[in-house]
């Protein structure tokens, strides 16, 4: 279902909403001023690239739904990530919680030094090494949506 703001969402920003006290929208500047990391990923086509951006962890701690001390409510949550073509992919909350993971999956904006491309950018979800197949390495990322199974 596509919330009201997905419609009006500027490029550059990306809105975090759903089950969570308030809806908080980062913009690029916040995003530029975030602590960046960068991982080595490979594409579908078996190629490795540098991509930067911020871990996802520190989005969500940014917003308030991963806090410093383990909430064990978090691992009834999951996370809809969406692109502004209505692309959706599914993590749960624990995934993409590094302090629970082990790993860090980034919403990159580079990629090998340079912007990602317009059509396909201004943010991609890159998760590094263990995923078989790329289709959660998901492109144009607009939204954050924070459910709980337990509502469902």
């Amino acid at each position: 279902m596509q919330s009201p703001a997905h419609a009006q969402t500027p490029a550059g920003q990306v809105t975090i909403e759903g089950d969570i006290p308030k809806t908080v929208v980062l913009t690029a500047e916040q995003f530029k001023a975030m602590n960046r990391i960068t991982i080595h990923s490979t594409d579908m086509a078996g190629k490795t690239h540098d991509y930067s951006g911020i871990a996802v962890t520190d989005i969500l701690k940014s917003a308030g739904i991963i806090q410093p001390a383990f909430n064990r409510d978090n691992l009834n949550k999951y996370v809809i990530v969406r692109s502004s073509d209505n692309y959706e992919v599914l993590f749960s909350m624990s995934e993409l919680d590094s302090a629970f993971s082990g790993r860090t999956i980034i919403l990159a904006d580079m990629a090998d030094g340079q912007p990602l491309p317009l059509a396909k950018g201004p943010y991609k979800i890159v998760i590094p090494g263990e995923e078989k197949r790329q289709a959660r390495s998901i492109w144009s990322v607009t939204h954050f949506v924070i459910r709980n199974s337990k509502d469902q």
